[in-house]
C-alpha cells in the first residue's frame, strides 16, 4: 500500500511577513495574555520560530474533566500519549524528562527541561520539499469547518486574500471555494483553538455531542 498523501495548510508564508502577522491583531477577552501579534507567529513553523524551548510533559489530571469548569476534559488520556514521548524527544532534541520533586503530600516542584529551541519550519523544510506525499499550501487558512457535529469532513478556505480553489484544483494554481476530504486534522496552539470555535457553529450538532474546538491538540476525522 502506498503512503497516504497529505496536504498541510499554512496560513502564512515560508518567511515572516508583517502583512500576514497583522491577522493576529485583536483583543483577547478573559484570562490576561500577551498581545497575539507579539506572542504568536504566522509563518512556516509557527511560534516555534521564537520559542525559548522549555518543555514539560502533561500530567494525568490535565486530561480529565473538571467539575468546576464545564466542557473540560480531553478525548484522550495521559496514557494515550505515552507511546509517542520517545519520538517527541527526538523531534525536539530533548534530554530525558526529570521527575517532579515532592515537597509535601500535596505540593511538588515541577521539573522543566530545555530544548535547543527547535525551529520546525527550518528543521523539516528539506524533508517536506523532498517528500512525494506531503504538500504544504502556503498563505491558506480555513474560515469555516464543515461536518455533522461528530466529524469534520471539510473546510472553506481562503488563499492569498481570496476564496481558495477546491482541493482537487489547488495544484493547477487556479482559484475558488472549498475542499472536502475523508480525513481532516486540525492541529493548532491554544489561542488558535479558541479562535476555531466560531468556525464550528454552522455544523449540525446531534444531541449529546461535543465538538472539540479548544484543546491544543484536536483530533478531527
Amino acid at each position: 500500500m502506498s503512503p497516504a498523501f497529505r496536504a498541510v495548510l499554512e496560513a502564512g508564508s515560508r518567511k515572516f511577513s508583517g502583512e500576514s502577522q497583522d491577522f493576529h491583531r485583536g483583543t483577547t477577552v478573559g484570562d490576561h495574555y500577551f498581545d497575539l501579534d507579539i506572542a504568536r507567529l504566522r509563518f512556516m513553523g509557527g511560534s516555534s520560530n521564537h520559542w525559548a524551548g522549555w518543555c514539560r510533559v502533561l500530567d494525568s489530571q490535565d486530561f480529565e474533566p473538571k467539575a468546576w469548569a464545564p466542557d473540560t476534559g480531553w478525548p484522550i488520556s495521559r496514557a494515550d500519549i505515552e507511546p509517542y514521548l520517545r519520538e517527541v524527544h527526538d523531534i525536539l532534541e530533548l534530554p530525558d524528562f526529570r521527575p517532579d520533586v515532592p515537597i509535601s503530600d500535596d505540593i511538588g516542584r515541577a521539573q522543566l527541561i530545555k530544548s535547543p529551541a527547535v525551529r520546525f519550519g527550518e528543521k523539516f523544510a528539506d524533508e517536506i520539499d523532498r517528500s512525494k506525499n506531503i504538500a504544504v499550501v502556503l498563505n491558506t487558512c480555513a474560515t469555516e469547518l464543515a461536518g455533522d457535529g461528530r466529524r469534520v469532513s471539510g473546510a472553506k478556505l481562503r488563499s492569498n486574500g481570496q476564496d481558495a480553489p477546491p482541493f482537487e484544483r489547488w495544484f493547477d494554481h487556479r482559484s475558488s471555494l472549498e475542499f472536502s476530504s475523508p480525513q481532516v486534522r486540525a492541529a493548532c496552539a491554544s489561542p488558535t483553538g479558541s479562535a476555531m470555535a466560531p468556525m464550528t457553529r454552522r455544523m449540525r450538532r446531534p444531541r449529546g455531542t461535543t465538538i472539540w474546538a479548544a484543546p491544543a491538540w484536536a483530533p478531527m476525522s
